[in-house]
Formats: C-alpha cells, sequence, structure tokens
C-alpha cells in the first residue's frame, strides 16, 4: 500500500490469478489445528510446539523465506513464571497458611474487613481496612512504613465462600459497603486499571511493604504470633513465534505486518457453557485456528502473484496471547515498535449471532489516517470487484480493541497504524464448542481470497 505504508497506491486489478486457496484447503488446514493431535494448541505444551512446526512447514511446502538463518521461521522466547511459597502464621501449636499479597498478581480482599489495632510484635501493624477506604489505606500504610521497625501489615478478613469479584480503584472510593473485592494490581486488561499513572502510584505504595492477609478468627486481640515464609522458586517456559518473510526493495521502509495468534486456552481461560460439551479439550477453531489458517494462505498467495513489494512484509503468527499477548509484545520489543502498518486476523470464521444478514459479514476496527485510508480502499475493492464479502467499519462491539487490551495488534498500537478484523464473539468463544464444523468456509474463503488479491495489487 505505497500510500498507506509508504508504497504508491497502483490501480486496483479486479481478477484472481494466483488465488489458490479454496475451501478445502481452509477446511484441511482448521481440521488438522483443531484436532485431538493438538490439543487445543495451549502455549508452551509439546503440543503448541506441534502447530507451531506445521505453520512453518506450510510456509517452507510455499517458498515463503525464513525469519533468520539461524532458526529458520521460529522467534523463540521464554516467559519467568514464579511458584509463590506460602507464608504461615504461627500461633502457640497452631499453625495457618495465610498470603503474602505483595506476591500475587491481585490483591485479594474478602467480605467485611475486621481488623485488631493490638499487637505484640514492634515490627507488626494491624490496620483497619474497609473497602471504601482501601485507597486511603494504601497512602496512610506508605508513612507508617517511614516509621522505624514498621513493616508489616496484617489484614484480618472473615471467612466467607462468597466468590470475589473485581473492582476497579474508581469503584472503592465510590461505595459504602462492605463485600469482597479484589483490588488489581495490574496495568492493561478491561478489568484492569486503565489509568496508568494511577497504577503505577499503586504499585509505587506497595512495593517495600509486607502486607499478609489473615484469618480474623485466628489471631485474638493481644496474642502472640510469628510469620515463617518459604523463599519462592522461578521457573521458565520457552514460546516460538513462527514468522515468514517477502523482502522489500527498500531496506529503508518500516515493515508491514499480517498476524494472527496460533495458540488456544487451557481449562484457566475457559467459559462455562449451558449446552453440552462437543469435545473434552478446547479445540479454538475460531479463536484463532481461522485467522492463522488467513495468514497462511495470504502468504502463500501473495508469494504465487510473484509481487514484488518494497518494504519488507513479515507473516507473524504469534504464540502467547492467550496469556497475555506475550509473543507479539516480543516481537514488538525486537523490532523497538519499528512498524509500519499492522493487520490482524483474530476470529474471522463465524456469523456473529448466527443471523442470516451477518452471513457475509466481517468487521473492522482501525487506527489512525493509514487505518482509514486501508480501511476504505479495502471496502471499495469489495465493491468493485462485486465480491459478496461485507466489511463493516463500525462495529460498537470493538471499540475496546482500540485500547491496550484483547488482540496483538495492541502491542505494536503506540507506534504502528493498524487494521484488525474480526466477526466478532460467540457462545463458543473460549469453550469445548468452538469446533470446526461451524466455521463459515466460504466467507473465510471470500476474504482470503480478495484481501491476497487486494494486497497484490496494491505492494
Amino acid at each position: 500500500m505505497r500510500n498507506l505504508m509508504i508504497i504508491s497506491l497502483l490501480l486496483i486489478a479486479l481478477n484472481s490469478e494466483g488465488q489458490n486457496t479454496n475451501v478445502d484447503t481452509l477446511k484441511k488446514h482448521i481440521e488438522y489445528l483443531t484436532s485431538i493431535e493438538l490439543n487445543g494448541r495451549i502455549s508452551g505444551t509439546p503440543e503448541g510446539y506441534k502447530a507451531a512446526e506445521y505453520i512453518a512447514d506450510q510456509f517452507r511446502q510455499n517458498d515463503i523465506s525464513p525469519y533468520t538463518d539461524s532458526t529458520e521461521y521460529f522467534q523463540f522466547f521464554v516467559k519467568e513464571y514464579t511458584t509463590h511459597k506460602p507464608s504461615y502464621l504461627i500461633k502457640n501449636n497452631d499453625t495457618s497458611e495465610i498470603y503474602n499479597i505483595n506476591k500475587h498478581e491481585f490483591i485479594l480482599n474478602e467480605s467485611e474487613f475486621l481488623i485488631s489495632k493490638d499487637a505484640d510484635q514492634d515490627s507488626t501493624l494491624f490496620y483497619p481496612i474497609e473497602v471504601a477506604k482501601m485507597k486511603q489505606a494504601f497512602e496512610e500504610a506508605v508513612v507508617l512504613k517511614e516509621k522505624e521497625g514498621i513493616h508489616n501489615f496484617i489484614f484480618l478478613l472473615k471467612d466467607s465462600k462468597k466468590k470475589g469479584v473485581r473492582v476497579k480503584m474508581k469503584n472503592l472510593n465510590a461505595t459504602n459497603k462492605y463485600h469482597e473485592a479484589k483490588i488489581c494490581y495490574k496495568y492493561g486488561s478491561s478489568d484492569y486499571m486503565r489509568d496508568k499513572e494511577e497504577f503505577n502510584a499503586l504499585k509505587e505504595r506497595i512495593n517495600g511493604l509486607n502486607i499478609y492477609l489473615a484469618n480474623k478468627d485466628f489471631i485474638a486481640n493481644k496474642t502472640s504470633f510469628s510469620i515463617s515464609e518459604e523463599p519462592d522458586s522461578v521457573y521458565t517456559k520457552q514460546y516460538q513465534n513462527v514468522i515468514g518473510t517477502m523482502k522489500g526493495s527498500n531496506p529503508n521502509l518500516k515493515p508491514l505486518i499480517i498476524c494472527a495468534h496460533y495458540d488456544h486456552i487451557d481449562s484457566l481461560y475457559s467459559r462455562k457453557t449451558k449446552v453440552a460439551a462437543e469435545t473434552n479439550y478446547y479445540p479454538g477453531a475460531d479463536d484463532n485456528a481461522s485467522g492463522t489458517t488467513a495468514v497462511i494462505e495470504i502468504a502463500k498467495n501473495l508469494k504465487s502473484n510473484k509481487i514484488l513489494p518494497k518494504q519488507d512484509i513479515y507473516f507473524c503468527l504469534f504464540d502467547a496471547e492467550e496469556i497475555g499477548l506475550v509473543g507479539s509484545e516480543y516481537l514488538a520489543e525486537q523490532l523497538n515498535e519499528n512498524v509500519d502498518f499492522v493487520i490482524n486476523a483474530d476470529m474471522i470464521g463465524r456469523d456473529k449471532k448466527n443471523k442470516k444478514k451477518n452471513k457475509n459479514l466481517i468487521l473492522a476496527i482501525s487506527k489512525g489516517e493509514k487505518g482509514r485510508a486501508f480501511d476504505k480502499s479495502y471496502k471499495k475493492y469489495l465493491k468493485d470487484s462485486k465480491s459478496s464479502l461485507k466489511l463493516q467499519n463500525n462495529g460498537i462491539s470493538f471499540t475496546r480493541l482500540i485500547f491496550r487490551i484483547a488482540s496483538d495488534q495492541a502491542s505494536f498500537a503506540e507506534k504502528a497504524n493498524f487494521t484488525i478484523f474480526t466477526t466478532g464473539l460467540h457462545p463458543d468463544y473460549h469453550t469445548h464448542n468452538d469446533t470446526a464444523d461451524k466455521i463459515n468456509y466460504e466467507k473465510l474463503n471470500e476474504f482470503v481470497k480478495t484481501l491476497s488479491g487486494y494486497l497484490s495489487y496494491k505492494l
């Protein structure tokens, strides 16, 4: 896209030369990617590695250039995890497991917040907490920390079998009720704080304090106790992005990224469904075997069309998207966000709400001038080529995608314009029932063929 992506636009040529994709090919990819052999393509598992090798093999067969000479199509990276050992509160001969909330991603607070103001240890302060005053309590805790000898804070909690709910910081100031809560200690997701300054301020207040949660019934007023802790253990897991390339003629131009994530979920991230499970694992046909298949086939089509782009094109299949955009963030760091434009395909195989009017509908949301120009130009291409595919640019359900959440385009969003394609959420999202037979292969085929044709004459 020469004037979109520092490449001058050509006239639209409306033919399908070099378009080798068909419904049978798409089915073959998706049925394998969703098979029990790959067991859901969970990140960091042998089945996940097997999915990556399948993608790389597709690139090899179609003569797509490897990402590097040393690792071929693979970009390996590791993520460090910490196994938090429990802390123990010891009173006489009784021992109770407690939580040190500094060790955990969420600050857990349950039910009514009851506390003793008396302490037998000079280094320990029992601090009264109410949900409505949680934010204020952390501010005051910093002041108390500065006093000599005070470094432990114990929040005494009432036993409760109720499930906690997540509460944003702004809501804590508005409520006068006691209730269970999870105060978020992370920035960047729809359930997390979106105000980065507020998050950093909270993190700074907490760092350096030893904050524990304990059952109020275990500690009576003026009762001696001690705290025992074991050191945490650290381990790493290896993941791998799969990246094919087409070299551009001008090395000074920033690359175009065409991407999808190939990993799916395990039970930790699953959703309940009212209908019976169709499999005993999570196939992830729409999320995101559909997008993975599209990128494989677009790469194949562009290669067979023998295009000669001016900028490099990276065909990226990202790992570890489901656990926090880890794969795309790793590539973004390696490229130092030196990217021109990102086209992302995430869940593009279904008909939203299964309505007939959505049978040929695909949704897009874009960021920036290049994104809007791309949408407009691609929509015109669809019209001029008399494609059955309908492109909708203003789906309200995609507003959240502009923020730093949801899918891999977000990892590049600070520096690069983007367009993300999707057909939207559905009841089978993140369930056992996201199966290959529910994909609208005709629509997926039309998307792959038209986007391949469009790019072939725009690059």
